[in-house]
């Protein structure tokens, strides 16, 4: 028992004394977002289309697209391979739900809805105060009243003048209109601080729950034949998309030229950039290849004024009528006869 213990700890330190030569580590490949390179923009949809160039080897591989838009359409999922030869086996479409961390973004409102309130009750403090000064300044104005309708003003401190008794209350109309005044400043102030209170509530109830966020996830199985760089393409439909035309013609006076101008307004919602992608507008109304739907030509005609030719012979009658003395037999008033 001994010796059987003595070689298992004698194997083990040997074991523990050799080296130990890391294996070479895998490359990990780093994800990234593909955006849309090209868009075809219908009338009720728009079909995306995104490419991802990727390194293959001979067999099976998986080519992922993922933060795809969560108002994708699964079935209109389709996948081509280009540059090697082989086969798309399949796309594993697969539905991500994100809960976005708002904790942060909540402190902030609560805290600024904090200060607010403190704010608002400082307000309130002040208003109160002038309150209790007002109250102070008209008991005062109706014990000098008081005292001068009764003793002509001798019972404050052996009598006052009639300049004493003025400046007392043109004092008190001061103090009672800076009073006035600044509580109409402190109200003011009180409805812009409520109303930033309310608009901070109104922002911070829809953060009380957790923000959910939907995305779509491809994956495509691919079969290649031969070693090189492949492109796998992914196109999907986009519900709710639309182009609307817009005209512009401009006249250039200097030449009488008209120039005329086709745009068009593209209205999405998928949350995607379309910016930099080739787009296209497209008046088909299907993506099974079925028949388009015939387009309607936009007909413009240059009309060019034409001088009023019966104007210009009533005009002609009318000098001709005047000249034979016509004019003035036509003008003169009918006599009645006898």
């Amino acid at each position: 028992m001994m010796r059987t213990s003595s070689l298992i700890i004698g194997c083990w330190l040997l074991l523990w004394a050799l080296p130990v030569f890391a294996a070479p580590s895998a490359e990990v490949a780093v994800l990234k977002y593909v955006s849309p390179d090209a868009v075809t923009v219908f009338e009720d949809r728009a079909r995306v289309h995104r490419r991802q160039v990727v390194d293959v080897a001979v067999g099976s591989s998986e080519v992922l697209f993922f933060e795809l838009p969560g108002s994708l359409d699964p079935s209109s999922v389709r996948a081509r391979l280009i540059g090697v030869p082989g086969l798309v086996l399949g796309v594993r479409l697969e539905r991500n739900v994100h809960l976005e961390d708002v904790t942060e973004e909540m402190r902030l409102l609560v805290g600024a809805i904090h200060e607010l309130s403190d704010q608002g009750r400082t307000n309130s403090f002040q208003v109160e105060e002038l309150d209790r000064r007002k109250i102070i300044i008209l008991r005062l104005a109706k014990i000098l009243e008081d005292s001068f309708s009764t003793s002509g003003g001798k019972g404050l401190l052996g009598g006052s003048t009639s300049a004493q008794i003025i400046g007392a209350h043109q004092w008190i109309a001061d103090r009672l209109l800076e009073l006035n005044l600044e509580k109409d400043r402190l109200r003011l102030q009180g409805e812009s601080i409520e109303k930033k209170r309310q608009d901070l509530v109104t922002d911070l109830e829809p953060l009380q729950g957790q923000r959910r966020r939907t995305t779509w996830s491809a994956t495509v199985l691919i079969q290649t034949q031969e070693e090189g760089q492949a492109t796998v393409e992914l196109a999907h439909d986009v519900p709710g998309a639309r182009w609307i035309p817009v005209h512009q013609a401009i006249l250039d006076e200097a030449n009488g030229q008209v120039h005329w101008q086709s745009k068009a307004q593209v209205l999405q919602q998928s949350g995607e950039d379309w910016t930099d992608v080739q787009l296209t507008l497209s008046t088909a109304r299907s993506s099974l290849g079925l028949t388009p739907a015939s387009l309607v030509p936009l007909r413009v005609d240059a009309v060019t004024s034409q001088p009023r030719t019966e104007l210009a012979v009533s005009e002609r009658m009318l000098s001709d009528a005047s000249s034979l003395g016509l004019d003035s037999v036509a003008r003169a008033p009918a006599q009645n006869p006898a």
